[in-house]
């Protein structure tokens, strides 16, 4: 169970989230908030799919541009913008700032942190992780620029 900002429990797996319109056409469901991500929901608007973002944070970032924030020569808003930004003038795109918790392909569901929600396409593009090539001691003292954060939390310019 998990709790919502009302403080009331709920269970993702049998909460349905009620905040997106029933689908008059085939909902495509894109996990991720990325260049992929951002990209696809870009060549589907004004097409006839309900196309619904989902992702942990409500803003993109365009990471290879962290050593410039890491280094001051950059704002961080200089390399981030709100996703709702790119679905602000099309009907049938949808945001939500959620976590992926499970997918159910039997009954076509992705379960999050706040409900599930049906799909008839789902795209997974959610990104990947720092690689470390297996070498243990350089993940130990290494700093990974894996959001505009971390950058400016390591070098001081928060």
């Amino acid at each position: 169970m998990k709790t919502n900002k009302n403080h009331t429990s709920i269970d993702p797996f049998t909460h349905e989230i009620d905040s997106i319109p029933k689908a008059a056409y085939q909902r495509i469901v894109i996990v991720g908030g990325g260049f992929a991500g951002l990209r696809l929901a870009r060549e589907l608007k004004g097409t006839d799919y309900q196309v619904v973002m989902l992702d942990k944070n409500n803003y993109h970032q365009f990471q290879p541009l962290f050593y410039q924030v890491a280094t001051s020569g950059l704002e961080p808003s200089a390399i981030s913008f709100p996703i709702r930004k790119v679905f602000k003038k099309h009907d049938n795109l949808f945001f939500r700032m959620m976590e992926l918790l499970e997918v159910d392909t039997a009954g076509k569901r992705v379960i999050t942190d706040k409900g599930f929600l049906t799909y008839d396409h789902l795209v997974l593009a959610m990104g990947g992780d720092t690689a470390y090539f297996g070498m243990k001691n350089v993940q130990k003292i290494c700093y990974a620029h894996e959001d505009r954060f971390r950058g400016t939390f390591f070098y001081g310019i928060s």
